[in-house]
């Protein structure tokens, strides 16, 4: 059997009762592999209340990021904004740097801010940071936020490279883009250590 795909492993865990061996190793690996599934079945309803919950929000979240535009910007330039259709600055700023990578330096373009932020994510933060870590904690996840002073960084790239109103309209988004890539990075490593558990089983099961 080809163990490498996700209905496999539901076909495992189905059958599992029927196909264990009386040994003690086979029943130690066939306890760990319920354990596995228990818990994917477990991230999998997490993540559909969490969508739920965050199509509840989302809204609210922009409504709100509307109103904190329109009173932290001066009248002056609120007015400037009505006719415009900019989503970039073209004013030269002060670079941002991480670890000598020019922050501001990283292309992308001026109606792709979600894009610019992953990028910044994947510079700032390592993959098993962002595992266990979420950019803007939501509801009542258990995981804990990213460093604050590295998302400080990202936050400030992304205001030196887009327009102000154009970003508060954009933020819901983005936040939820880069939450979901740490979620995608955790669900990655999953699936590699499933895979390995299973090929070390069909190893076994062909000596």
């Amino acid at each position: 059997m080809d163990y490498s795909s996700y209905s496999d492993v539901e076909n495992l865990g189905n059958t599992s009762k029927l196909q264990r061996l009386a040994t003690p190793q086979l029943q130690k690996e066939s306890h760990a592999m319920d354990d596995v599934l228990q818990e994917l079945r477990d991230v999998k309803a997490a993540i559909q209340d969490f969508r739920c919950h965050f199509d509840s929000r989302i809204g609210s979240l922009e409504s709100k990021m509307d109103e904190f535009s329109s009173i932290s910007l001066p009248a002056q330039h609120k007015s400037m904004q009505r006719g415009s259709t900019t989503t970039t600055k073209d004013e030269p700023s002060t670079p941002v740097k991480f670890n000598d990578v020019v922050l501001t330096d990283i292309h992308a373009g001026p109606k792709e801010p979600q894009k610019y932020a992953r990028k910044l994510l994947t510079e700032l933060f390592s993959e098993d940071e962002m595992r266990d870590h979420l950019f803007t904690k939501m509801g009542s996840s258990s995981k804990e936020e990213l460093s604050p002073n590295r998302r400080g960084l990202l936050l400030k790239c992304l205001d030196k490279k887009y327009d102000k109103a154009y970003l508060s309209k954009s933020m819901a988004s983005i936040t939820e883009s880069l939450n979901q890539k740490c979620r995608d990075i955790k669900k990655r490593q999953r699936r590699m250590e499933i895979t390995k558990l299973l090929n070390g089983m069909k190893q076994q099961d062909m000596t």
